[in-house]
């Protein structure tokens, strides 16, 4: 099999951005030579979120394998109701590929590409953080509970077991044929992968900016299967770190800013220079 190249994206927020400037961008990406994209979430708000993804993957025209971030529930209805809505659209494009929708993409022989949406499931950092989220505000699901703290959090706690149940799945499957296992995810699964500004997020943002479910389960998997290598591909908090708990276990998270997208990383497959 050939060499591999896929340009690794996060935290677009296209929803700040006209068309032009997403365009240019595009032409940005497309002068790297990628076979394909991998995006880890926040791409706009719910409300544009299927107009601005057709208009990403027509200035690209390169597969394209996502998950959602919190900003994508923004302006929406239900979770639920916003995910099946963006498979539904996926469906009736072949270049446009939900990871969240129970996908395993081989990206090499050896490596393939899983992910989750993932979500801040308040149990690290201050759990009694006051800090007033706009995710309570503008995402459905936590709105109708935002008065009520016990429930909210509550509701975090299970979208974030949602997610580790749902990536323990997968990787359960995918050691079984692959090495190498790329995991795109938008929320960090720790607190030492949540960066910003070359430091840890505060411990107030924590329980909103990290995923202890996720990062418990993939430290039990990893070694569980030290014989594997699991890359985790992230964003949500802006600032850009790597964190290896294990010798077999590396989180990367990606550098952002709104109204400047940028390339986050190239993942060379195949090559004689392999690597992230």
């Amino acid at each position: 099999m050939t060499s591999k190249r896929y340009i690794w994206l996060t935290d677009l927020h296209l929803d700040f951005l006209d068309n032009r400037p997403v365009r240019e961008f595009c032409e940005t990406v497309l002068e790297k030579e990628p076979d394909g994209i991998i995006i880890t979430g926040d791409i706009s708000v719910a409300s544009e979120l299927i107009e601005d993804l057709g208009f990403l993957v027509k200035c690209l025209g390169l597969h394209t394998y996502f998950v959602l971030g919190n900003h994508d529930f923004y302006y929406g209805w239900k979770i639920e109701d916003v995910r099946k809505e963006v498979k539904n659209f996926c469906d009736k494009h072949p270049f446009l590929t939900y990871l969240t929708d129970d996908k395993q993409i081989e990206l090499h022989t050896d490596t393939v590409l899983i992910g989750h949406d993932s979500w801040g499931d308040c149990r690290n950092g201050n759990v009694n953080s006051e800090l007033e989220m706009s995710d309570f505000n503008l995402i459905f699901d936590l709105k109708q509970v935002k008065d009520d703290v016990d429930a909210r959090n509550k509701k975090l706690n299970e979208l974030g077991d949602q997610a580790a149940e749902y990536l323990k799945k997968q990787i359960t499957i995918a050691v079984e044929k692959y090495d190498n296992i790329i995991i795109a995810m938008h929320v960090p699964p720790f607190p030492e992968s949540a960066w910003y500004r070359n430091r840890h997020s505060d411990v107030n943002f924590m329980p909103f900016f990290s995923c202890k479910a996720v990062g418990d389960m993939l430290l039990d998997i990893s070694k569980e299967n030290p014989n594997k290598q699991l890359t985790i591909l992230c964003g949500h908090t802006h600032g850009e770190g790597e964190y290896k708990p294990l010798p077999n276990l590396l989180v990367k998270t990606g550098m952002s800013d709104y109204y400047q997208p940028n390339i986050c990383g190239i993942i060379e497959l195949g090559a004689k220079h392999e690597g992230y």
